[in-house]
């Protein structure tokens, strides 16, 4: 599957008229592909997403570990 947006963030910067090849099976990206290249691809599926731009998702890096040292402690007057 592609995904199409009409901007994907690479190095640093917004491209346009490149497209995000993804593995069906795993869901992992397998290549990035221009619109040319689309095109003589009429065979797979292409998922266009207009006006949307396309970025790394974020890192969840936060952690719940200081509570095991409230645990208890809250209660008491």
């Amino acid at each position: 599957m592609i995904l199409l947006p009409d901007l994907v963030y690479i190095d640093d910067a917004f491209v346009a008229n490149t497209g995000v090849d993804i593995d069906a099976a795993s869901g992992r990206i397998t290549s990035l592909v221009s619109a040319g290249e689309i095109n003589e691809m009429a065979a797979r599926d292409v998922v266009h997403l207009q006006g949307a731009a396309l970025m790394p998702g974020f890192v969840n890096a936060h952690s719940h570990a200081f509570q095991r040292l409230l645990r208890g402690r809250t209660h008491w007057r």
